[in-house]
């Protein structure tokens, strides 16, 4: 549960400095005629695929990691397999 909450605000700070970073795209989208929900809509659209990814992709790592720290001194990677499937999961 705690990774969960670190992830999350993992995501919450790099979409935070994404919009902070891009206010003249968002201002440019507005001139041109954007709503606030279609802005929105697009902060959050890239929010849930950086989350998407990056959950496959840190456990991907992880395991790597696992065993090849495990492969050096002629050690035996222990890893639970249902571990490594939910881990990206939501709510796991």
């Amino acid at each position: 549960m705690a990774c969960l909450v670190i992830g999350g605000v993992g995501i919450a700070n790099t979409t935070l400095v994404a919009v902070m970073e891009r206010t003249s795209e968002i201002g440019l989208r507005r001139a041109l005629g954007a709503r606030g929900p279609h802005i929105t809509g697009q902060f959050l659209v890239e929010s849930a695929v950086l989350g998407l990814l990056g959950g496959p992709a840190g456990t991907a790592l992880g395991t790597l990691t696992i065993v090849s720290v495990s492969a050096v001194p002629h050690g035996t990677p222990v890893l639970d397999t249902t571990a490594v499937v939910a881990a990206p999961l939501p709510g796991s």
